[in-house]
């Protein structure tokens, strides 16, 4: 099982820009990025609160849970691309 960030979609669902996120949440732009583009990265607890906090959401929200299932297919496919 994997855990992915879903920082990107509820920011877009309330209209709030990588930047003004990053500003709110007072979280370096980088470290929005990154959790918009590879939102399977690892990211500290205190910077998911931060850009929870900001987004006015519980920092459970932005959890979401990949199951294995999925998770293998994933990587059977990126192994395929790499071929």
């Amino acid at each position: 099982m994997r855990l992915r960030l879903k920082v990107k979609e509820v920011a877009q669902k309330n209209g709030i820009s990588m930047t003004r996120l990053g500003r709110i949440a007072d979280v370096d732009y980088k470290t929005v990025q990154r959790a918009f583009h590879q939102p399977e990265g690892d990211f500290t607890l205190s910077t998911l609160a931060r850009i929870a906090t900001a987004l006015k959401v519980h920092a459970c929200d932005l959890l979401e849970e990949i199951p294995d299932k999925e998770v293998n297919a994933e990587e059977k496919s990126n192994r395929k691309s790499l071929l």
